[in-house]
């Protein structure tokens, strides 16, 4: 079949302008330091961004590239025309383009917004093992495949945090490990943590459950399943930090309530920054449990970490190293693992 016809331009047309997030601190490391607004267009055109402050006052003045695809996403890095740093408030952005349509979104800067460079071992965020006392940001979330390499063998898993409303961040991490003898041994853990911040200085409460279904769950993962209550505290600077938590656990090797397994844990962090990279020494003592010898199956667990934002993404890369020491064995560990941070 032939048809005879011929093509008129699309109106443009823009639609769905938005700033993807409500706030940022533009002292944040990679795209979390920056604004990014998306919108959509029916046809090839050109526009300009105009952002103003609270007082009406233009600031900062964005020529945009021309518009070639449907799809348009450009970031602000919260400096004005000279390329300075602009104080904390609300800031109106407007869209300008030939529809001669008034299209505004507002975005706020706010530099009390920290993401924390960490892993997440437990699905919250974490220094290897060691719980950190400053929380992912209210409306944020990280999502990472990770692996955890064992002396049993590699465990697989998945982990998701979430910042919540009213300083709480939740998570959970799910993983599974294919045994020597074939047979798959599971491993859940979910935690949820409350801040209280006055900076530098940060506390958190915690709470966690772990559960593994294999014989000897903690031989392979390193840390005590079962149920724990506690509370992490920390100083944190723009380029070092020191944490500290302390735990009551609850639980039998897998992790389900047991009268008789109560043990105390603890752990130390000390950290360094270098813009999108964090590295970190830490240790955990976990005291054995009260029903046996105290110190009969204590565990000493030495390690240090890396945590990065892949430069000019939400890319994140963590890396665990870890080594457990008790009077029945010795376990080598290594956490690693790739996300994505928002």
């Amino acid at each position: 079949t032939v048809l005879d016809g011929t093509l008129e331009l699309a109106t443009f047309e823009v639609s769905a302008f938005r700033a993807t997030k409500k706030s940022f601190n533009p002292e944040n490391p990679s795209n979390l330091g920056k604004a990014e607004f998306a919108f959509s267009v029916s046809a090839p055109g050109k526009g300009s961004l105009e952002i103003a402050n609270e007082k009406g006052t233009i600031i900062k003045n964005i020529d945009l590239p021309s518009f070639s695809t449907w799809n348009q996403h450009f970031y602000w890095e919260g400096t004005d025309n000279f390329d300075n740093s602009i104080p904390d408030g609300l800031y109106l952005v407007t869209l300008i383009t030939s529809d001669e349509k008034a299209h505004t979104a507002k975005v706020y800067i706010d530099r009390s917004i920290h993401y924390p460079l960490s892993g997440s071992m437990h699905g919250t965020s974490s220094t290897g093992p060691v719980e950190l006392s400053n929380l992912l940001p209210q409306g944020s979330f990280a999502f990472n495949f990770n692996v955890a390499l064992t002396n049993a063998g590699p465990i697989p898993g998945i982990t998701l945090s979430l910042g919540l409303p009213a300083h709480i961040e939740a998570g959970f991490r799910v993983g599974m490990l294919t045994n020597s003898e074939q047979k798959k041994e599971d491993y859940i853990s979910v935690s949820l943590k409350k801040s209280i911040s006055i900076e530098p200085f940060s506390t958190a409460l915690l709470a966690r459950f772990a559960y593994g279904s294999g014989e000897k769950p903690q031989a392979t993962s390193g840390v005590t399943n079962g149920l724990a209550v506690g509370v992490a505290t920390g100083f944190s600077t723009a380029t070092y930090a020191f944490h500290g938590e302390f735990e009551l656990l609850n639980g039998n090797s897998n992790g389900l309530p047991s009268t008789e397994s109560f043990l105390l844990a603890g752990g130390l962090i000390a950290r360094l920054f270098f813009g999108p990279l964090s590295t970190s020494l830490w240790t955990r003592y976990e005291s054995g449990y009260f029903n046996s010898l105290f110190f009969n199956s204590a565990n000493l667990m030495p390690g240090l970490s890396l945590h990065a934002i892949i430069p000019q993404t939400n890319l994140t890369l963590n890396i665990d190293l870890g080594y457990a020491i008790t009077r029945q064995q010795q376990l080598f560990f290594l956490y690693t693992g790739f996300g994505v941070l928002f």
